[in-house]
């Protein structure tokens, strides 16, 4: 369990044989979800910051029908959404942390396409989609169920042959940003019940968009792109400029996010997890030590829990979830779970 005087490497598979003096602010429980290669295709586990990871929830009764590319819950827990490598694109559950899936909700028929990634906007009343192929993003309604599908914005995120890679919108669910193989790479739509607008592109168009990610900072104010070299730009009802990546930074990224504070900017990429405090004003400042217990694999997509104490990130290597204790700092990684996903996890996301 996470205990005073325990740092990163101190013990590669957990904390429980230490002391038993928790630490500050800790103590706090979780569901863990991942989205993975290979059936079931979901996963999802209790998870306790102290004890790290408990059951794992059963299986849902409909399994989604091809391998899990992206995972989130709805911003009132009630559902959990997952984009897959499968002609139905998207799949949803209503959610319950005690008893687990519920019934898989019909999947739209609008769509005939894989999802690389989703996002769900503030009020939890669209689900969106980076696809395959054209039109390159999907945005449903969403209240207990799919609704019809939105049209298309006027100005396509990817031409003949892109593929869409990355969705999120801003706090407000004002933006919808889309991550794509096609240049300018990152495209911007003001959103009102429907695509509006194109936003102008950035001055400084991002390097490539191969399996790019974006997130909007909790403010607003900014979001990163993690697409081969990670990087953070400014927003403000457009793009702003891009700020200066630090002098040790991953020459290749695969994913990142924000603590809920906005206070730490973290990176999967170079067969590890990179943190860094983040202020909007000045960018980035002190990079905080990696993991030194980390295996040598490819790295996913990156998660932090509500309470900003654990940080979890997917992998290509058994046990495919890699997660570690937050305290300043990168502190133990917690054991495997006793029962890991079945494959490459692609995505994890805390609720």
């Amino acid at each position: 369990m996470p205990l005073i005087g325990t740092r990163a490497g101190a013990s590669a598979r957990g904390f429980s044989h230490m002391s038993s003096t928790i630490l500050p602010g800790f103590n706090n429980n979780s569901v863990l979800a991942v989205a993975h290669d290979g059936s079931p295709y979901i996963a999802a586990y209790k998870f306790n910051d102290v004890t790290g990871y408990g059951t794992k929830y059963s299986n849902p009764a409909s399994l989604p029908a091809g391998n899990g590319n992206s995972i989130r819950f709805f911003p009132d827990g009630a559902t959990v959404a997952l984009g897959q490598s499968a002609t139905r694109g998207f799949d949803a559950y209503p959610w319950n942390s005690s008893t687990g899936f519920g019934t898989r909700y019909t999947s739209p028929g609008s769509i005939t396409d894989y999802i690389y990634n989703i996002a769900i906007n503030p009020a939890g009343t669209v689900i969106a989609g980076a696809s395959l192929s054209s039109p390159g993003v999907y945005a449903y309604p969403w209240s207990s169920g799919f609704g019809t599908k939105y049209a298309n914005p006027s100005t396509l995120p990817v031409t003949a042959g892109g593929v869409g890679y990355g969705v999120d919108f801003n706090p407000a669910g004002t933006v919808l940003m889309v991550v794509t193989s096609t240049s300018p790479y990152i495209y911007a739509y003001a959103w009102s019940s429907g695509f509006g607008s194109k936003y102008a592109d950035p001055a400084t168009v991002p390097t490539y968009g191969s399996d790019g990610k974006v997130k909007f900072h909790p403010s607003g104010n900014s979001f990163l792109l993690s697409a081969i070299i990670g990087s953070v730009y400014a927003w403000s009802s457009g793009f702003g400029s891009k700020y200066t990546n630090p002098g040790t930074f991953p020459t290749s990224t695969s994913g990142g996010t924000w603590n809920s504070a906005g206070t730490i900017v973290t990176f999967a990429g170079n067969n590890n997890l990179h943190a860094y405090a983040w202020d909007n004003s000045t960018g980035f400042g002190t990079k905080y030590t990696s993991p030194a217990s980390f295996p040598f694999i490819t790295t996913k997509q990156v998660a932090w829990n509500p309470t900003g104490t654990a940080i979890s990130v997917g992998a290509t290597t058994s046990p495919y979830v890699y997660t570690y204790a937050w305290y300043n700092g990168f502190q133990s990684r917690y054991s495997d779970p006793a029962t890991p996903p079945g494959g490459t996890a692609n995505e994890v996301a805390f609720i």
